[in-house]
């Protein structure tokens, strides 16, 4: 194929001001020359020479995935059909018949020139970013690269700019990597690669900051500059081609340029940070979801918010068994994994991974295959084998659970399991499990949580597994989506379960969808964040809870969510029956009572009421 961009360009033009006048805001963002490309795909000599070309529309994944496809190229061919009056354009005597889509991959096919070289130093300390570098050419960049180690690869440096007056802004932490040789010592010093003086940082590279900031003051010095700058470094957030190369290179790219959990965030977000869409509800999101049962769909909000003195991280679904409970909290992933943007509004929440809890073995989680852009674990009582789905064994969990402590340690994260299973384990048994000092101790460490295991109750070995595969692989801003985790569970248990996702969620960042039958998880939830999902024959339902549950009595929220107040319970059957046989309010109380416990106020309460009743009637 051959590219024509420029006997396309007086048209684009024109459409421009059309799109202006409409206020076509969103398509105007797209709409420019450096995004434009007009490519020649077919040649016909039997009419008179008729050229047809494609016209695409190149964007980054970050903006396409905030538009609506159908809707733009429905409106850019009608501009067409207005500004071309015929059927094809007529240009030199041949014709051009434009044909219009969005591209996805494509987002860096403009020009980008940096004019600032970039200069290289090193310090011998693995803590130092920020240090005057003695430069003798201005403006320029410097990078400052320093003996920080990631599993032996050296990629951190400190990005400073010296204006033309020699003066110095640091601009923040970034990270560069490539395919370095090692030295002898195994060590590979990215910062030796980088040819000093150059424009750019070379072929064959990657780059990432690592916080947020780093983006912000690139924008900010650099102004309309800043993605010349950004393609200078191979910034990878910005243009994720650059990181094509890298992202199946597990010790490269997650055990390096992603190591830390803000740099993985920061490499989501920085795109949209940079052009100026906003943040805040980037979680919140309608979910429109139809049981396999019904015709019409239903629709769900979730408003999560990391923001305010009690952050919105945990939903829950309530119900009673085949309402659509657990095809909700399977359908969801899909749809996210397979961008489905009919089921969600306004757009697909932009969560960094799905993650799948059930401590169910029969549980039916579909795993969807997991790609650079959708990052998905299930973490639950089997495993694919062969295509079949098998339970795991006794020893499959305990083989899971030491590859999940042996990534939890190296993620620096043992605290962090400690912190989260407080509540389910005592103090002495933590230590145990937590406790590893060095790298040479690490099979008597595992040999030492194996002893412990056995002693576990099955509740605990159900809890330790769970909780470490998914700290294992969560990231910020996960998405957690339980499938009924009080099975097997005690009142207590289930209770303590929901103080440690709590914490779980509190210290990831994350956010979290439950799917139960049990009141004792909606008593540990605002009413805001409970829906109630029920089914009349064919037609499916779901509303907020009637109540404040927070704290509530759990018989008022199960008759609140299972409509029981229509049930007589036992309890009262045998109070009325033992009243209508005439027996006296303290017979019946030394009857029920047991032993010195005292009967509870609800059954004093109803019992008086019953013996007045019968009081009432003989009168």
């Amino acid at each position: 194929m051959e590219q024509n961009e420029d006997v396309l360009k007086p048209y684009y033009k024109t459409i421009r001001a059309l799109l202006q006048a409409r206020h076509e805001k969103d398509i105007l963002r797209i709409f420019r020359d450096e995004n434009m490309e007009g490519v020649w795909y077919n040649h016909d000599n039997w009419n008179g020479g008729i050229d047809f070309y494609q016209l695409q529309i190149n964007v980054s994944p970050f903006i396409y995935d905030n538009i609506n496809q159908d809707d733009v190229r429905t409106k850019l061919l009608d501009l067409f059909k207005q500004v071309i009056p015929i059927e094809n354009i007529v240009v030199d005597g041949i014709n051009i018949i434009p044909d219009v889509s969005v591209g996805f991959e494509a987002e860096d096919n403009a020009t980008y020139s940096n004019d600032l070289k970039i200069f290289v130093a090193f310090v011998d300390n693995p803590y130092i970013y920020d240090k005057d570098v003695a430069i003798q050419e201005f403006p320029c960049l410097v990078l400052l690269a320093n003996d920080w180690d990631d599993y032996d690869m050296v990629a951190s440096f400190g990005l400073s700019y010296y204006d033309s007056q020699g003066i110095r802004h640091f601009i923040g932490k970034v990270k560069i990597i490539g395919d370095v040789p090692a030295n002898k010592f195994g060590r590979r010093y990215v910062y030796k690669s980088i040819e000093s003086g150059l424009f750019d940082v070379g072929a064959g590279k990657c780059s990432l900051g690592q916080t947020m900031d780093y983006y912000r003051q690139i924008k900010n010095i650099f102004g309309d500059k800043y993605l010349d700058v950004l393609y200078a470094l191979r910034d990878c957030s910005v243009f994720p081609r650059f990181a094509k190369d890298f992202e199946t290179n597990t010790w490269l790219y997650k055990k390096c340029l992603l190591r830390k959990d803000e740099a993985e965030r920061t490499k989501r977000e920085a795109p949209y940070m940079l052009n100026g869409i906003d943040l805040n509800d980037k979680y919140s999101f309608g979910y429109l979801f139809k049981p396999s049962y019904a015709d019409e769909r239903i629709k769900l909000h979730f408003d999560f918010s990391n923001n305010g003195i009690l952050p919105n991280r945990l939903y829950a679904i309530i119900g009673k068994n085949g309402v659509g409970k657990t095809q909700f909290i399977s359908t969801l992933p899909m749809c996210i994994y397979k961008k489905e943007r009919s089921c969600f509004e306004p757009h697909i929440p932009l969560f960094s991974k799905v993650i799948a809890v059930s401590n169910c073995p029969f549980d039916h989680f579909e795993i969807p295959h997991e790609t650079v852009e959708f990052q998905y674990v299930y973490c639950g009582m089997s495993v694919m084998r062969n295509g079949v789905k098998t339970i795991l064994s006794d020893e499959d969990i305990k083989d899971k659970l030491h590859e999940n402590l042996k990534e939890i340690k190296r993620c620096d994260r043992l605290e962090h399991l400690r912190i989260i299973l407080k509540p389910l384990f005592s103090e002495n048994e933590l230590d145990e499990i937590v406790e590893c000092d060095s790298f040479a101790k690490e099979e008597f460490w595992l040999a030492a949580v194996d002893e412990k295991y056995e002693k576990f109750s099955s509740g605990q070995n159900t809890f330790l597994y769970l909780f470490s595969s998914v700290i294992a692989n969560i990231r910020y801003d996960s998405l957690l989506l339980f499938d009924e985790p009080e099975t097997h569970l005690h009142p207590n248990a289930i209770t303590l379960l929901m103080t440690s996702i709590n914490l779980l969620l509190e210290k990831y960042e994350s956010y979290g969808i439950i799917v139960t039958h049990s009141p004792l998880i909606i008593k540990e939830l605002f009413a805001r964040n409970v829906y109630i999902m029920r089914r009349i024959g064919n037609i499916p339902s779901v509303k907020r809870i009637g109540m404040e549950s927070f704290g509530e009595n759990l018989t008022n929220i199960t008759e609140e969510v299972f409509d029981n107040k229509e049930i007589t319970p036992y309890y009262y059957i045998v109070l009325k029956r033992l009243v209508d046989d005439g027996m006296s309010y303290e017979d019946i109380i030394r009857h029920i009572q047991s032993e010195n416990i005292p009967v509870s106020l609800n059954l004093t309460i109803l019992l008086e009421s019953l013996v007045e009743s019968r009081k009432n009637e003989k009168d």
